[in-house]
C-alpha cells in the first residue's frame, strides 16, 4: 500500500491542497506538525518552502518512504510513528495540519474528538489548525473497479472488493485489495479495510468548538471565497487555539 501511495501521489502531486496549505501557513516561523504525513507528498513541499515541519504517521512503511523522499532532497525532519488519537507534544507547534481527509478514517465521534484534543494540546496558545474532510457526496459517485500504476517492469493495482454504508453512523466501510506485479508475476498482495466517517460541515465545526477551538471557518475546493455547497470536492476547516489569559 505504501508503494502505491508513492506511485499514485508522489512528492509534487497536488489536488490544489499543496498550494492552499502553503498559502495559509505563510508567516508561521515556529514548528508545524502534519498529522498523517504518509510518504511526504505535502510535507516535502512545505520543507522546500522553508517551513519547519514535522510528520506524524502510524505506518512504518510510509515513514520509511517519506524519510527517503526527504533525505534525497537534503532534509531530515522529525518523523514520529504514532496515532493521531494519542500523540501529544504539549504546546510544541505553531500550526497543526491534517490534509487529504485523513481524519475521516477515524471510527466515529469519540475517536475524532480524541484526535482534535491531541491537536489542541499540541498547539501553542494562538496556534492555528487546518484540516480537510472527505465529502459525503462522493458516496454516490461511480467507482472505477481497478486502478493501476506502472514503473518499468513493476505494476501496482488497487481494487475495491467490497463496500457498505451505515446510514445510522454515516460511515462507509471499504475492503481494498492492493497488489504488486513484476514482469507479469504477482509479487505480493494486501487487503486493507478503510472506514470513512462522514460529517455535515456545521456538525464538525461544532465539534471543534466543543474541544475549545475558536474562530472556526470553512472553505470549499481550496478556494478562500467559497463556502460548502452541493457540488464540492473538498472542505477545509480553519480554527485557532485561544491565546493564554492572565488573571
Amino acid at each position: 500500500m505504501a508503494e502505491i501511495y508513492q506511485a499514485r501521489t508522489p512528492v509534487g502531486h497536488s489536488y490544489g491542497d499543496v498550494e492552499y496549505y502553503t498559502r495559509h501557513l505563510a508567516g508561521i516561523k515556529g514548528k508545524i506538525l502534519e498529522m498523517g504525513s504518509g510518504t511526504g507528498r505535502i510535507l516535502v513541499r512545505l520543507l522546500e518552502a522553508d517551513f519547519d515541519v514535522e510528520g506524524l504517521e502510524h505506518s512504518p512503511d510510509m515513514i520509511a518512504i517519506c524519510r527517503a523522499n526527504c533525505e534525497s532532497r537534503g532534509f531530515a525532519p522529525a518523523l514520529h510513528e504514532g496515532n493521531m488519537t494519542s500523540f501529544v507534544n504539549p504546546e510544541a507547534y505553531e500550526a497543526v495540519i491534517i490534509p487529504a481527509g485523513t481524519i475521516t478514517n477515524l471510527d466515529g465521534r469519540e475517536l475524532t474528538r480524541a484526535a482534535l484534543e491531541c491537536c489542541w494540546q499540541s498547539l501553542v496558545p494562538g496556534g492555528r489548525f487546518i484540516l480537510d474532510l472527505e465529502i459525503p457526496g462522493l458516496l454516490t459517485g461511480p467507482q472505477q473497479p481497478l486502478k493501476l500504476w506502472r514503473s518499468g517492469e513493476d505494476l501496482w493495482t488497487i481494487e475495491i472488493v467490497h463496500s457498505t454504508f451505515n446510514p445510522a453512523k454515516n460511515q462507509m466501510v471499504e475492503y481494498v485489495r492492493y497488489e504488486k506485479w513484476t514482469s507479469g508475476r504477482l509479487m505480493g498482495t494486501e487487503l486493507h479495510m478503510f472506514r470513512t466517517q462522514h460529517w455535515v460541515p456545521e456538525e464538525f465545526a461544532a465539534l471543534l468548538r466543543e474541544v475549545g477551538f475558536v474562530d472556526v471557518r470553512i472553505t470549499a475546493n481550496y478556494d478562500d471565497d467559497a463556502r460548502p455547497g452541493p457540488r464540492d470536492n473538498d472542505w477545509s476547516f480553519h480554527a485557532t487555539k485561544p491565546e493564554a489569559t492572565t488573571d
